[in-house]
């Protein structure tokens, strides 16, 4: 059969790839030491990423980083509590 892809394809078995995923969440405390949210999905402890919302009308973005992780003591199903610590910080556009 002849081939008829246009580029070669490189063999990549034992590699390791990570694809950054979006995952909604309700903040339910913020100050200058961290922030407590609520998501619909699990999040591991070490995970990283970036906060993005409206904050007293201006556009907020924080780099995080997952401290701890806990089922909602509300008992919704696959719900989780989520407390993170802050890095860096800016305000103005998002």
């Amino acid at each position: 059969m002849e081939e008829r892809r246009r580029f070669p394809r490189h063999d990549t078995t034992g590699q390791l790839a990570t694809v950054p995923a979006s995952v909604n969440v309700r903040v339910l405390d913020i100050s200058v030491a961290g922030v407590l949210l609520h998501s619909s999905e699990a999040v591991e402890a070490g995970t990283k990423g970036n906060l993005r919302l409206h904050l007293d009308g201006s556009a907020f973005r924080a780099d995080v980083q997952v401290q701890r992780s806990a089922a909602a003591p509300d008992g919704t199903a696959g719900s989780t509590r989520t407390r993170g610590r802050r890095g860096s910080v800016r305000r103005g556009r998002s």
